[in-house]
């Protein structure tokens, strides 16, 4: 049994989103970050539990959250859900996700340096948006969350007996009620052996999401992506 606890250094986001009313208008698109402010990096801390019952097998539990949120001053009129922000108005914007992660590891290739791997679980992802006036005369806000199924492929190669590289890119089709679309989650580490139950990890993320909402009389869509660096403490069990 193992435990990665690290933080995500959170980079380069770039946020598209546009919520309308249900069978009305669409609503405004809106760029977050240079339409309300809302910053372009963060940090955060993700935990990672797995237990590797044998070379070939491994179950893996994850979470984190990401929280962003910003004031400002609006160059135009904004149309969000069923709420209209006229220009010039200062309004206060949150954008917020949690994800949990469960999924199962199958290596189907193993040799005494290398292993390659497949995987499937589910990835669930709870995102809040909102915008409001700073006084809350005006405001509006999507929730929504849903499970979705999770299939990947991943690789590790031993550079030396304390140090190796590993990776994984999964993907995820989200068609459930009230959300549908895809999402992307790529990593890859280098990941060094510091004692014999303590090592360190450092790497790179990339993550992509494409969905549309239709939930409590809201449609919407959202693109979401960003990029990160990770480092971590590994320790096992």
């Amino acid at each position: 049994m193992g435990l990665h606890i690290g933080g995500l250094d959170l980079a380069d986001f770039d946020t598209k989103i546009q919520v309308g009313q249900e069978g009305g208008s669409p609503g405004t698109p809106i760029d977050l970050e240079s339409d309300l402010a809302l910053g372009e990096s963060t940090n955060t801390i993700r935990a990672d539990l797995w237990y590797q019952p044998s070379r070939r097998h491994r179950f893996e539990l994850s979470w984190y959250d990401i929280s962003r949120r910003s004031t400002d001053q609006i160059d135009q009129d904004i149309e969000f859900g069923g709420q209209t922000f006229p220009v010039n108005m200062t309004v206060h914007t949150v954008f917020d996700t949690e994800i949990y992660r469960i999924s199962y590891r199958y290596n189907f290739l193993v040799a005494e340096r290398w292993q390659v791997g497949a995987s499937v679980g589910i990835h669930q992802v709870d995102l809040v948006a909102s915008i409001s006036t700073t006084d809350g005369s005006i405001q509006e806000q999507l929730d929504t969350d849903a499970p979705a199924p999770l299939f990947g492929i991943h690789g590790a190669y031993a550079i030396t007996p304390s140090c190796r590289m590993v990776g994984s890119v999964e993907l995820l089709d989200v068609q459930v009620s009230g959300l549908g679309g895809f999402i992307n989650d790529n990593r890859l580490a280098l990941e060094f052996d510091l004692f014999e139950h303590v090592g360190l990890g450092i790497g790179w993320n990339g993550f992509l999401a494409d969905v549309d909402v239709n939930e409590a009389g809201l449609s919407g869509k959202a693109e979401y992506k960003y990029s990160s660096w990770m480092f971590y403490l590994r320790g096992l069990f």
